[in-house]
């Protein structure tokens, strides 16, 4: 990794594999895990740290899992913005470059401050689909990768994603909507009023937090190629090592409340309970013909994933941006320390039914 620039607001612009990435570390207790967090499309991981004038601390994640003694990354993917904060494009970024990108930034700090090696990664809205591809890369790079937290997220499955997204194309080869972003600034007015304040202002926003993303990392089925935005949905399953559940590292998730993410809140819990009980099924189960369980420990390993379904699904009062703002900020890294706690316990349970 190479460090291209330090930001007035003690963020790095980074390169890594010729793609830059934005990070943002925030010390906790030198024993307590690196808690890395991912945007999702459009977005940067500014969303998790704030970077305006005048931004209060505590209407973001980083100050309450920081509070909780947690070390804290912020590692934004290279995206088109009106800031001009990322010096090059890269269109052409993969999901794999992606899930490389994020290990590389962990390690980095891990390494700088002699950090253990245990991650939780969390990954937000299209953030999810960076969850195998990071725990590919990380178990190369000797990390352990104890938990990902889907925050509204979206695993990378085919078909979950609407397929009917706009593919028009940036001048510099990224994924265009619109210049306004409707929907980010449309929750973000939500979350204004429930605050009673405004949390950014919405040019602030659209300027500093907002940005066009690869269209590769969507998983929509296209790809950037010469120029063009081209179907391949080989390669896109390929590259987003697309329902290979048994490279799934554990997974947790906390959804939204409101109608207005109808989506998460309606599937996320079931989604990734999904994920969860199928990397569990072929990690332990499907290569052995005599597993020489008891009846007593099979019903235990049963039971134990029927009560992760509920145990490992959080939620948290709100719409797509529910963890913006003091009250959602708060209560979200609450969610992500319970699950965390949650997930430890139950995977030593299920460790010592079926350490044989």
């Amino acid at each position: 990794m190479r460090i291209k620039k330090t930001l007035s607001t003690q963020e790095l612009l980074c390169e890594i594999d010729e793609h830059e990435c934005l990070l943002k570390f925030i010390k906790g207790k030198p024993d307590a895990p690196l808690v890395v967090f991912v945007p999702g499309g459009r977005t940067t991981a500014r969303l998790f740290y704030g970077v305006h004038a005048g931004s209060h601390d505590p209407d973001f994640l980083a100050h309450w899992i920081n509070k909780l003694g947690y070390n804290f990354l912020g590692a934004s993917y290279p995206l088109e913005m009106k800031s001009g904060v990322f010096q090059k494009y890269s269109p052409g970024f993969t999901a794999k470059e992606w899930g490389r990108q994020v290990i590389a930034a962990a390690l980095f700090f891990i390494e700088k401050h002699q950090l253990s090696n245990e991650i939780i990664l969390c990954g937000w809205s299209m953030g999810g689909k960076v969850a195998l591809t990071a725990n590919l890369d990380a178990m190369k790079k000797g990390l352990q990768l104890k938990l990902f937290i889907g925050i509204a997220a979206t695993p990378p499955i085919p078909g979950l994603m609407p397929q009917s997204l706009e593919t028009e194309m940036t001048e510099h080869g990224n994924w265009f909507t619109k210049e306004d972003f409707p929907r980010e600034t449309e929750h973000l007015r939500l979350n204004n009023i429930k605050e009673g304040r405004t949390i950014i202002p919405k040019e602030v926003f659209i300027r500093d937090y907002l940005g066009h993303n690869p269209m590769g990392l969507l998983g929509i089925g296209y790809r950037y190629k010469n120029g063009k935005f081209v179907a391949n949905i080989e390669e896109e399953l390929l590259d987003h090592h697309s329902a290979n559940y048994i490279d799934y590292p554990p997974v947790a998730s906390i959804q939204p409340t409101e109608i207005h993410d109808a989506r998460h809140a309606l599937s996320d819990k079931q989604t990734w309970g999904m994920v969860r009980a199928n990397s569990f099924s072929v990690k332990h189960f499907d290569k052995k013909t005599d597993h020489g369980f008891t009846s007593e420990s099979w019903n235990a390993i049963k039971a134990i994933l029927e009560e992760s379904h509920d145990l490992l699904a959080e939620e948290v009062e709100g719409n797509h941006l529910f963890f913006l703002g003091e009250k959602g900020a708060k209560a979200t890294a609450q969610s992500i320390d319970l699950l965390i706690n949650r997930n430890d316990q139950l995977e030593r349970r299920l460790f010592e039914l079926t350490k044989q």
